[in-house]
């Protein structure tokens, strides 16, 4: 009897540990993933407010939605995922179809002061939407039932994306069997796969679609010449999921190159005795079985899109929705966003907006460093490797082999780099990482022209995510078996490690991090005594009342932040939302920062106070790095109708500045310590000019009178070409009151011409147009040259390299009288 060592390789079976080490995995994730899903407040997971009105439209109308094409247009309530293929949401409208969903605007409720995105230390309006506890108790009904359904239905098929990660880990690496247990443990406890697994998110299809697809054309390229050619029905079969896939997510796309190499492999292993022309014939029935399915499962979708908005892919109408960047990214700018981009990866809740501790971070990222080197190790001790077969399988020969005269390692290495002389195991591990690279390309233009440089992003890729982290660290462990590129038992040791590490971060993020950003402040049983807090008993209207303050300092400088603590009383139930507005003053009643916020933190909306409750509210604001100082600085706080924006009138208050705001506070903002210049900046514009720092002769002005600007620029960078600065004031509608465009110094110091580490001090006069209205004004900043078209080519410009750069920069603001 022969046995094909090939054979052996895959038919090896897994141990019992292993398989039941498997289980229990699928069963903590299903535990943590139903408990997330219940624990969880509706629509503050990532997208999660947009993608179920997705559902809800096509279960009540039965058809998609049309997008816009005009850029900052409403789309409705689904905003940019309107674009998104829909089967995802299809399959949620049938799941959800019997039940009425007509409450939903009263359940959805979007917070208009949300900070999607941002992360502020007192965890500031990190709610999506207002909270409407009484609407959401269980038991369920409505909205609410339809989102928990269509959540479970997420549960569900992340397990099956979990189940599939092992196959394909284990289809890609039989030895040891705890390799694929391992990387289905960390895939599985991710805290932010278990997170995105628990809400409505179409990435919860993507992931075992695009898993299933690369598993079925894994098995392909490992069988390919050693049976009969793959069936029809096969092709067939590997063609629906495909569709499937594009259906679901335009990530799916990467796969598609994928599969026609699977057949061209399959086409080029078959026997050489076998006929050119059967080939041909037998390759064409495998494309067509391929395309055929895709096609009409998904052809319909790309061909609406190009019927509809001119872009088989629809991406216009996305950008059109969503926004793009002003400037759009480099590598290196989305190298600078990593902190940001590792964050969303392993765990950034809410809207982005709840993290995990620092120091999680570094454990992680530290993990993720050590790996990509054992990696980078791995890879090289492959190349260079003794044996170059991996399973003991016949090679091909190579179609263009060395010569005679090449040194025996350039042989080996060529026979390993050269794709026709691979394996079949070999073919099949490059197609799984083949597909891991088309994901970080495909994310990499995505970010580069959206905001968007969130790491989730590179989910559908997750099981190759999660066997390259075992991989590269196992490569450290004392038995790494460095010539079979699989490694020892002993080598899944660390994987094992993170997974539990994982799994612990996952149990804990829940009840310490990710539900108390949803918790309002606590009531107080009294107001603190008088020397706590400076009273202020200042009443709007008969919504709430601003008892008293306090200053965490008296004086503070621009970069810094500004701390303190606002404490409350509520008269009673408004009948419309209120918001609270925060402005800190300068000379001339500029606002330098302002927050606009429901109270508590966006927690406590004014509909649902309760007569006499008592709260403190810590703020933090962020003095911006270009305000102007020495400035003198105070507070002032009001309310408004939300949805009019009509201010509520103070009560009996003669401090106040006027009648609806409440004036208080004396802070002092100075320069920072040691800086002998006024209001260092170091903007950078482009790659060599810094806008290390600027003055103002005034801050107050009449129509028609002058104001003197001074910037000062350094060279930090050969500058090719000759640019205009551009210094204006704008107010919030755009209107221009001054404007100034030259060449530095008129002309006498081109840009072309700075010198690195030169510095240049320009002064700018402008002038307030007479016909100027009062008002605020921002001092804008931009640097641009004229194009051959016709347009404008600005500098980017950005004051820390994490930040997304834009066309022009805001250094103060200015109060025309």
């Amino acid at each position: 009897m022969t046995i094909n060592p090939a054979s052996r390789e895959t038919r090896r079976p897994d141990s019992r540990s292993a398989r039941t080490a498997l289980i229990l995995i699928l069963a903590a994730f299903a535990l943590l993933g139903v408990t997330y899903s219940v624990s969880v407040p509706i629509f503050e997971a990532s997208d999660e407010l947009w993608h179920y009105p997705m559902i809800e439209h096509i279960s009540r109308t039965g058809r998609l939605p049309v997008q816009p094409l005009e850029p900052g247009t409403s789309s409705g309530p689904w905003r940019q995922q309107g674009s998104q293929p829909p089967l995802y949401y299809a399959l949620g409208a049938v799941l959800t179809a019997w039940i009425d969903t007509s409450d939903m605007t009263t359940v959805r409720q979007p917070n208009p002061h949300a900070k999607a995105g941002e992360i502020t230390p007192e965890r500031n309006n990190v709610n999506l939407v207002i909270p409407t506890p009484h609407l959401k108790r269980f038991p369920w009904s409505g909205t609410v039932l339809a989102v928990h359904v269509v959540r479970l239905f997420s549960v569900a098929l992340a397990a099956w994306s979990i189940y599939l990660t092992w196959a394909l880990v284990r289809e890609l690496f039989p030895v040891p069997p705890w390799l694929a247990v391992t990387a289905a443990g960390v895939q599985a406890f991710t805290p932010m796969h278990i997170f995105i697994s628990s809400s409505i998110n179409n990435d919860n299809l993507i992931i075992p679609l695009s898993t299933l697809t690369l598993l079925l054309m894994a098995r392909r390229v490992k069988q390919a010449g050693r049976e009969r050619s793959p069936s029809l029905h096969a092709t067939v079969a590997l063609g629906s999921v495909l569709g499937l896939a594009l259906l679901t997510k335009a990530s799916g796309l990467a796969l598609v190159p994928l599969a026609l190499a699977t057949l061209a492999w399959e086409i080029w292993r078959r026997p050489n005795t076998e006929p050119w022309r059967r080939r041909v014939v037998a390759g064409a029935q495998q494309l067509l079985a391929l395309l055929l399915p895709a096609l009409l499962i998904a052809g319909w979708w790309f061909y609406r899109n190009a019927r509809l908005y001119g872009d088989w892919l629809g991406l216009n109408a996305f950008y059109a929705v969503l926004g793009t960047r002003d400037v759009p990214a480099t590598l290196g700018q989305l190298w600078a966003e990593r902190f940001a981009f590792a964050a969303g990866f392993w765990g950034n809740f809410g809207g982005l907006n709840v993290p995990m501790p620092n120091w999680t971070y570094a454990i992680l990222n530290t993990a993720a460093v050590i790996a990509l080197a054992g990696l980078t190790l791995r890879f090289s001790l492959w190349l260079v490797g003794r044996r170059p077969q991996v399973s003991g399988e016949a090679e091909p020969e190579a179609a263009d082999p060395p010569t005679e005269q090449s040194s025996p390692m350039t042989r080996q290495v060529w026979a390993k780099l050269w794709p026709f002389a691979w394996s079949n195991s070999t073919a099949a591990r490059a197609l799984a990482w083949a597909w891991a690279a088309a994901v970080l390309v495909s994310w990499t233009r995505w970010s580069a022209i959206t905001w968007s440089s969130q790491g989730r992003l590179i989910f559908s890729a997750f099981p190759i995510w999660s066997a390259a982290l075992i991989l590269g660290l196992g490569t450290w462990m004392p038995r790494f078996r460095s010539h079979t590129g699989v490694g020892s038992r002993a080598s899944t040791l660390p994987g094992m490690v993170l997974a539990v590490f994982l799994l612990s971060l996952s149990v804990v993020a829940l009840p310490s991090w990710i539900l108390p950003a949803y918790r309002p402040p606590a009531a107080l049983e009294t107001a603190p005594p008088a020397p706590t807090f400076e009273p202020l008993d200042a009443q709007f209207g008969a919504a709430l009342e601003l008892v008293g303050y306090r200053l965490a300092t008296v004086k503070t400088h621009p970069g810094a932040e500004l701390q303190f603590t606002l404490l409350w009383r509520a008269l009673g139930a408004a009948q419309s939302h209120h918001s609270v507005f925060i402005h800190v003053l300068g000379a001339g009643d500029r606002i330098v920062t302002q927050r606009d916020t429901f109270p508590g933190h966006g927690l406590l909306p004014a509909t649902q106070l309760e007569v006499g409750r008592l709260w403190v509210e810590q703020h933090v604001l962020p003095i911006p790095i270009t305000a102007y100082a020495p400035d003198d600085l105070t507070l002032a706080v009001g309310l408004y109708d939300t949805s009019t924006g009509v201010r509520l009138g103070l009560v009996d208050q003669p401090q106040a500045i006027s009648s609806d705001t409440i004036r208080f506070g004396q802070l002092s903002l100075v320069r920072r310590a040691g800086q002998t210049e006024a209001n260092v900046i170091h903007a950078q514009f482009g790659d060599g000019m810094q806008l290390e720092s600027y003055d103002l002769d005034t801050l107050i002005r009449q129509p028609g009178e002058q104001v003197t600007v001074t910037l000062i620029w350094r060279c930090t960078a050969p500058i090719p070409n000759d640019y205009t600065i551009s210094v204006q004031l704008i107010d919030d509608q755009w209107r221009k009151a001054a404007q100034s465009d030259a060449w530095p110094l008129d002309g006498q110091a081109p840009t072309s011409s700075w010198e690195i580490g030169e510095r240049i001090v320009e002064t700018r006069t402008l002038t307030v147009d007479p016909e100027a209205e009062p008002s605020p004004y921002r001092l804008r900043v931009a640097v641009y040259r004229p194009t051959e078209d016709g347009t404008l080519d600005h500098l980017p410009v950005s004051l820390r390299r994490e930040d997304m750069p834009t066309q022009a920069l805001i250094l103060t603001t200015l109060r025309v009288r």
